[in-house]
């Protein structure tokens, strides 16, 4: 029995660390999340469960990762640029019209490139998602102490 229990505790931990499902990813307005059976994941995890299945969708997915982060950070630093005039006007002060321009033109970059990395990440997960086998009947086993009347058990399900 004993032997049973560390065989399906060693099972559920590779199944875990090489989980096989299919990843989603959801869009929103200004971003995107990843979903793993309903449940969200970093964009770290998506890279861990790819990398040992598929290299080719592993290498679009890092892709997708840094184009997202250089998006990110052109279109703050340009909103940061707009508004810092835009304060100063607000207030009365006389603004420099010349950083609001640099910050449209940096907030105007930054969508090419966050189109880009959606699609190379929606790339990267048609990759993966067609190398990886479906089981949607696959077993879940659960270990479960129940109490009934005077006695106690282990109940496994699956």
């Amino acid at each position: 029995m004993l032997l049973l229990l560390l065989v399906l505790a060693f099972v559920t931990a590779l199944q875990a660390q090489y989980s096989t499902e299919k990843i989603d990813m959801k869009l929103y307005w200004g971003g995107h999340k990843f979903t793993v059976d309903e449940k969200k994941v970093s964009t770290k995890q998506v890279l861990e469960m790819m990398k040992p299945i598929d290299t080719a969708a592993y290498r679009r997915m890092k892709l997708s990762s840094a184009n997202n982060n250089i998006s990110t950070i052109l279109g703050g630093v340009g909103g940061l640029l707009i508004g810092y005039p835009l304060g100063r006007f607000v207030v009365g002060e006389k603004p420099q019209w010349a950083f609001a321009a640099v910050g449209a033109a940096l907030a105007g970059i930054s969508i090419p490139i966050s189109n880009k990395s959606r699609r190379q990440a929606s790339e990267a997960l048609e990759l993966y998602n067609s190398k990886v086998t479906f089981h949607p009947s696959r077993l879940r086993p659960a270990l479960n102490l129940v109490a009934k009347g005077n006695a106690i058990g282990l109940v496994l399900k699956f």
